[in-house]
Parts: structure tokens; sequence; C-alpha cells
């Protein structure tokens, strides 16, 4: 199983030291005056603040395999993804950042305690959630966040998806794509009941690309594994 793990902590934090303090030594060595204890005691406060950022993790192509959350999926040839926290979003092509483009054909999983959800649904289990339970909830979140988006939650069925138990949700919003440009993105979202657990893949694509892009997530979304 595939599971890259190439910026440990500790190597991130030996990076934020010279980065952090390359500058101060650098006038050191230039015959400057050294750093007074103030000036210290700033570049330590920049350097833990360094070390408390959540660390990314680039993905390759292969099955990527979470072993604390209990689940493995593949990322396909020519796509790339980046992991923070055991979330993964993966896009097609080269993937620098936590946020493709809100054009690309894209993919998220991350994990969510059970209890945790249903909680959000005023204590309605898992399997009682409905559409309209669920266009609520969606509506009631964005308001707390104060956001303001045309989003429709097309559809939501309980089915078994590749032999699994899952929530399938289609849904479709628009989205900033340009200048003064907004398009409609399409988005498929599956949770599967993994026990105390909730494993969610968020697929994405542009509307008009979604006919090719569905073919794709229908075969995608079996390669999951849940321990």
């Amino acid at each position: 199983m595939f599971r890259n793990r190439t910026t440990p902590a500790f190597v991130s934090a030996l990076f934020a030291v010279f980065f952090i303090l390359a500058p101060a030594l650098a006038q050191q060595g230039q015959g400057q005056k050294q750093m007074s204890e103030e000036e210290m005691k700033e570049m330590m406060e920049k350097l833990q603040r360094q070390q408390r950022r959540p660390q990314m993790t680039q993905v390759e192509s292969g099955t990527y395999t979470n072993e604390e959350d209990g689940y493995s999926i593949d990322v396909p040839d020519g796509w790339t993804g980046m992991e923070m926290r055991g979330m993964l979003i993966a896009a097609k092509g080269d993937m620098k950042q936590m946020r493709p483009r809100p054009d690309a054909e894209s993919f998220t999983v991350f994990v969510e305690k059970k209890e945790d959800v249903e909680a959000k649904f005023g204590g309605q289990s898992f399997e009682e959630i409905d559409l309209d339970a669920f266009r609520a909830e969606v509506k009631e979140s964005m308001k707390k966040r104060g956001q303001a988006a045309e989003i429709e939650i097309k559809s939501l069925e309980h089915e078994q998806v590749a032999g699994k138990q899952a929530m399938h949700v289609v849904e479709r919003m628009k989205v900033p794509t340009g200048p003064q440009q907004k398009s409609w993105v399409q988005s498929e979202l599956y949770v599967f009941d993994n026990g105390a657990d909730l494993v969610h893949i968020m697929y994405s694509a542009p509307e008009e690309a979604w006919g090719e892009y569905g073919e794709f997530v229908a075969e995608h979304v079996g390669s999951l594994s849940l321990d």
C-alpha cells in the first residue's frame, strides 16, 4: 500500500529554522551587530508558529492509504494530490496546493465521526438523513458562515455502492471561474458508513464535462477500501 510521507514534522521544523534564522545569521556573518534578546525571542516565536501550521504532504499516483482513519483509495495516473490532517484532495494534472482550480476534475476524501454528523441533523441516525434534512442543513451551514452561493441539492439516496452501504448526494453549485465569470460545477458526494466513522468522497467537475467524468466516478469510487 502507498502512503507518501516525505515531509515529516521534524524535517519541516529544520527548514523552518533555516528560513527564519538564516537572514539573522547572515547579518552576524557580515559583521553587523548580534541580535538582542528581544529580537531572538521574536524569531523563536515565529519558529513556533511555523511548527504549529498544518503540514501538507504531496501525494503522487498510486494507492493512498490512511491507516489512522481506516481507508485506502486510488490516485489515478496523471493525477496528483495533497494531504493535510488526514484530508486528501486530488486533481487531474499537477496540483501544488490544497485548493484545485474550480474548473478542475477533482475529488476530496475526509472522515468525520458518525455521532458528530448525526448531531448536526438533530440526532437523526445516519440512515434516516433524507433530502429535505440535507438541504436544510446546507442552508443553515451557509447562513452561519455568511456565505451566499447558488447551490442546488438535486438528489439524495441511501444505496449500495460498490458493495458498500452509502449515502449518495448529487448537487451543483455556481462558482467563480474567471474575472466576472461564474460557471456551474457538479458534485457527487458519497458517504460510507465505517463503524464509528463516516468516510466522505466528494467528486467535482464542470457541469459540461460531467458526462465522461461521471463514468470515471462510477468506476473510481469502487477503489475505496475500508478497514
